[in-house]
């Protein structure tokens, strides 16, 4: 059964999931336009309403740039890393955040670490603008703080100028994860070549079976 929120549209039930501010006259992003692409891609899968079962459990702090790029970590480099009020749903009360890699450079990250459940299966998705080549990751570590040696669990990338779906949903070919014997997780993006590329309405989430 499809939930319908008005006023933001999908906008909105991504809002309400992960508690983040959308208020009324959001244009909505199934729209034509509202994501930049004829027709607006769907940010879940609603063949799956199951997914937004996971909702509120996001373990991201600013998951979805509101107004600024607090809660990430911002490494040095060439690239300036900056928020912007480019959003993929067209909502006016929130933005993206974009790195301009006029450089080439790909060793500069924006990142989070975050604690995780051993043994717990999660979905980790984020939605991209190209303008080059973007990456996000997810690395598990079986210490705490993200110490130790990682292991890749995901990998999400995009080059096309307009905004992608979730690429952690089923449509974008997507699974979940298990944490296995890992106690935390760093979350990484990056500007692969040169260009501007932007991400928004990050998550890591246990997954609704999780």
């Amino acid at each position: 059964m499809k939930s319908k929120l008005r006023g933001c549209g999908k906008a909105m039930q991504w809002a309400v999931a992960f508690g983040l501010l959308c208020p009324g006259g959001c244009a909505d992003d199934n729209a034509a336009g509202g994501s930049g692409v004829p027709g607006g891609p769907e940010l879940w899968n609603e063949a799956d309403p199951g997914r937004l079962l996971a909702a509120g459990r996001n373990l991201l702090t600013n998951p979805g740039f509101d107004r600024d790029l607090s809660g990430w970590t911002v490494d040095s480099g060439p690239a300036v890393i900056s928020w912007t009020n480019d959003d993929p749903a067209d909502c006016g009360s929130s933005g993206s955040l974009q790195i301009d890699n006029g450089s080439g450079d790909s060793s500069q990250r924006v990142w989070q670490c975050v604690p995780v459940s051993p043994a717990t299966t999660y979905d980790f998705g984020v939605r991209l603008r190209g303008g080059g080549l973007i990456h996000c990751v997810v690395d598990l570590y079986g210490s705490g703080g993200c110490e130790g040696a990682p292991r890749k669990a995901a990998d999400l990338s995009w080059i096309n100028v307009y905004w992608s779906i979730d690429l952690g949903s089923p449509e974008a070919g997507a699974s979940p994860f298990s944490s296995d014997d890992a106690v935390s997780a760093r979350i990484a993006c990056w500007a692969e070549s040169p260009g501007a590329p932007k991400l928004d309405m990050a998550y890591l989430s246990p997954a609704p079976a999780g």
